[in-house]
């Protein structure tokens, strides 16, 4: 079973793909079902806080999402990304898939209170989702 299947029966995680209306590509994200609605619509919303938003989703090296000039290359590449990490990974309450949840509350959370156009303001994903 590939790692995006995975991922869909062991967490219950939900795969979605979009094309991008501002051309940047097919974007394929695999997210629980409560975040999907956030994740797509501020990749395309439009202004300064899409820009900040897509930043940070793309410079996030531990969200499974990607953006790729075709459908079979966005999953492509993100099988190759979930076969880097060891299977116990996958399983529902890993550190991994906690650490993944918790990123995605946080861009929510950011993305929800954000109510003033260009206000947007989130941190550096690289530094991980338990600092703020």
């Amino acid at each position: 079973m590939n790692p995006i299947q995975q991922c869909m029966k062991r967490q219950h995680w939900v795969l979605e793909a979009w094309d991008d209306r501002y051309s940047k590509g097919i974007w394929l994200a695999l997210s629980p079902a409560e975040h999907v609605e956030d994740i797509r619509s501020s990749t395309s919303a439009g202004g300064l806080d899409m820009d900040t938003a897509t930043d940070f989703l793309l410079r996030s090296t531990l969200l499974p999402i990607v953006v790729e000039s075709t459908l079979e290359r966005a999953l492509e590449t993100l099988i190759e990304r979930l076969s880097r990490l060891a299977d116990y990974d996958m399983e529902s309450k890993s550190e991994w898939a906690l650490a993944v949840h918790a990123e995605y509350a946080y861009f929510c959370s950011e993305i929800d209170g954000s109510s003033e156009y260009g206000a947007l303001r989130l941190r550096d994903p690289r530094l991980g989702p338990f600092t703020r």
